[in-house]
């Protein structure tokens, strides 16, 4: 089992990390991933996964979240899938964890913020590091305008 077990909802999350996310759309190179419930099976095999409804699930790794999305509320067990959508949240190292899991289940990852193809042997950063740097200007902004300090949301 690929990942380290994270209890609860906390997954190394910051207050604010979790506002917004960086975005990465998995596919395969040739056919589809098998059907709604295949992939749930190999994604519990292979990560200590929560589910937060039928068609998707946590994985609360060091600092950071991973949501994974396999379906819609339409989507049947016995659906074929013809990609995936992750959401990251967080401030933690997420990269280790996606290129493992995509050459476990043989996934190509395109990253949203980029729109570029993340190679496993030299997986870039660069659009983790953009979210990661926009997610933060944007934080700091809202706590400028509204006087919070990091994260307190308290009018003190």
């Amino acid at each position: 089992m690929l990942g380290t077990p994270r209890t609860g909802r906390q997954g190394g999350r910051n207050k604010g990390d979790d506002a917004m996310s960086w975005d990465l759309f998995a596919f395969k190179k040739e056919g589809a991933f098998g059907t709604v419930a295949q992939v749930r099976a190999e994604l519990e095999n292979r990560l200590p996964v929560e589910w937060g409804g039928s068609f998707w699930c946590y994985y609360f790794g060091d600092g950071f979240t991973l949501e994974i999305n396999i379906g819609d509320w339409r989507s049947q067990d016995e659906d074929p899938l013809d990609n995936i959508s992750i959401e990251v949240r967080g401030g933690g190292d997420p990269m280790p964890i996606l290129v493992e899991l995509a050459a476990a289940n043989g996934w190509v990852l395109s990253d949203l913020a980029t729109g570029q193809v993340i190679d496993p042997d030299a997986p870039p950063d660069e659009g983790w590091k953009i979210f990661q740097s926009t997610r933060d200007e944007g934080m700091e902004l809202v706590r400028k305008k509204y006087g919070q300090q990091n994260g307190d949301e308290s009018d003190e």
